[in-house]
Parts: C-alpha cells; structure tokens; sequence
C-alpha cells in the first residue's frame, strides 16, 4: 500500500514560475523529479548543475547551508532538503500552510512516492533564530519533534501527482 501525501502546486497561472511549472507537469504526465534525485550517478536522470527553483531564489540559503552541513556530517544517507521536493503528510496541514506561505495561491493535490527515498521531519526547526541553527539541524535530522511540530517529507526521488490533468486544460484554454 502506498502512502497518500501531499503537494502544493504553483497553478495560479500568473506568475512565470507557475505557467512552466504547469507546462512541465503536463509534459512529464504528472510526474515530478527532484534536481537532488538527477544528481545521483546512476539515476538514469543525471543533470548537468540544474537547481531547483527553491535553491535559486531562497532568501535563508545561510540557514539552508547550515541545515545541510549538518545532514552531511550526521547523516549523508538522508535526502537533502536542496533541490528535493517536499511534501505534506497530511492535507489539512497543506492547506493550512497554502494559506500562510502562498496566500491560498496553490492547488493542492495527492501525491505518491514512485522511487527514490524520503524521510519525514518537523519544519517547525527551520523558524529558529540564527544562534540556534546548528542545533535546530541537529534536532530536525535526527528526526525530533517540537511541540507544535508541521511535518514536513522531503523527497529525492520522483514524484507522481494526482489531478494535475484540469492544469493541462488550464494551459491550453490559456493559448
């Protein structure tokens, strides 16, 4: 039995990001592959310095390079959170967060795990302030929950949405 997780998905078709997002997403069927996942020799989706759009425009990289640093000493075996895609284990959480981070902008959608590995942690340590980075990467790859945790999976691998075929309609009544 697979597992029922969630994604948020740019499809307000306003934004540049959002119309190839979609674009991509009806090309590959559904499908989404992780820049992390194509930079694995062997994968058989071997990039060439590609990054996702989340390691190009993130504003935290300083966090992000600390939370990283952190996973390659402690444990290299976990996905990395850069270039990977990230998922909700539950929807009522996804739609909350679509609220706050995207202003109810993003269509949420069921998501499935095809290949490739994920772990699930609590995004909650990523609000830290900047003297507790270390220690918040430490406790978010060891996989420890806060008190109010917001479950985060994040994938290196690939990805198969549900219902991405009404923003292939989307698309092409844009033309």
């Amino acid at each position: 039995m697979a597992f029922k997780f969630y994604h948020a998905v740019p499809t307000d078709r306003t934004t540049p990001d959002s119309l190839v997002f979609c674009h991509n997403l009806t090309l590959n069927n559904g499908e989404l592959i992780a820049e992390s996942y194509k930079r694995i020799p062997g994968s058989g989706h071997l990039n060439h310095g590609f990054q996702s759009l989340y390691e190009m425009f993130n504003v935290e990289k300083e966090k992000e390079e600390c939370f990283e640093s952190i996973r390659g000493r402690l444990c290299p075996h976990r996905p990395s959170r850069l270039g990977s895609i990230f998922l909700f284990d539950d929807r009522t959480k996804a739609e909350e967060c679509n609220l706050q981070w995207w202003q109810g902008s993003r269509s949420i959608l069921e998501a499935e795990i095809v290949e490739g590995t994920f772990g699930r942690f609590d995004g909650k340590h990523l609000d830290s302030r900047r003297q507790n980075w270390q220690t918040a990467a430490l406790m978010y790859w060891k996989g420890m929950r806060s008190d109010s945790p917001r479950i985060e999976v994040v994938v290196q691998g690939i990805v198969q949405l549900h219902g991405f075929e009404q923003f292939a309609a989307r698309l092409k009544s844009n033309d």
